[in-house]
């Protein structure tokens, strides 16, 4: 654990608050979710919560069952990482950091189709070399993440209906 040197005092309501330069720097969002676990006997830990990371072998399941069916590749992330994806890109993307950009057009609050000659990133350290399209998943009115379908051919209609198709379904699955 890495100390901070920042000290706050507890309010009558039992809360804190947590510094907005950490806030920054770990991208806690108002909104977002923080886990409460308890070390040894004096220390309180605070982990961001992440519902779409929390379902992750069933979201890779459903996006094996998608890419089976119209044998493209599919990416399922959550606001910070990427938390499933299909055989091709498994080694390359899963539990890396998202680009910054991917959070921009999750904030769109719509799917987004990206042509290959944009130079599109997921994460910072790689550029996509396929089109894609990128649709938000939403849970009780907040974005929590999202699903990418790629494809080194042009991203059709039907690829777009697959993709909000499967944001929807685990938008939904998550809200229940």
């Amino acid at each position: 654990m890495k100390a901070t040197g920042v000290i706050r005092r507890i309010d009558d309501l039992g809360r804190i608050v947590i510094p907005k330069e950490i806030r920054r720097n770990m991208k806690i969002r108002e909104g977002d979710s923080l886990e409460i676990f308890v070390k040894h006997e004096n220390e309180v830990v605070l982990k961001k919560f992440s519902p779409v990371d929390a379902i992750g072998n069933f979201s890779k399941k459903y996006i094996d069952a998608i890419n089976s069916v119209n044998n493209k590749e599919v990416i399922v992330f959550d606001r910070e990482k990427v938390v499933a994806t299909t055989s091709k890109y498994k080694k390359d993307y899963l539990n890396l950091n998202l680009s910054s950009k991917l959070d921009e057009y999750l904030e769109q609050r719509k799917s987004i189709i990206i042509d290959s000659r944009e130079g599109f990133k997921i994460i910072e350290e790689l550029v996509m070399q396929e089109n894609l399209v990128i649709s938000p998943i939403n849970v009780y009115g907040d974005i929590v993440g999202g699903i990418a379908i790629l494809s080194r051919d042009r991203i059709t209609d039907v690829d777009k209906n697959i993709s909000e198709t499967a944001s929807v379904f685990i938008g939904k699955y998550l809200e229940n």
